[in-house]
């Protein structure tokens, strides 16, 4: 549930370019109370879904965590090699 809303979070910060953008005041650096209320619904919600979605997301997690992992591994390897370079 979290990446839910981390994920529209950033989805809505496409395209800022400076912190005087209004999106980034208000979004990003503001109304704390609205994203830390939203963080404990994203906590709580998990416990109300039925027993089908918990397990169809954990196959999918599953078969999603060895990507995530991958790409992982691949920016720790990038980062290492051009840090070498200088």
């Amino acid at each position: 549930m979290h990446q839910a809303l981390f994920a529209s979070l950033a989805v809505v910060m496409v395209g800022v370019q400076h912190k005087g953008d209004r999106r980034d005041r208000s979004l990003h650096h503001g109304h704390w109370m609205i994203k830390a209320g939203l963080w404990a619904l994203c906590n709580v919600l998990p416990f109300f879904l039925p027993n089908g979605v918990i397990g169809a997301y954990s196959w999918l997690a599953r078969f999603g965590s060895p990507f995530f992992l991958l790409i992982q591994m691949i920016i720790l390897l990038v980062s290492l090699l051009g840090s070498g370079s200088r």
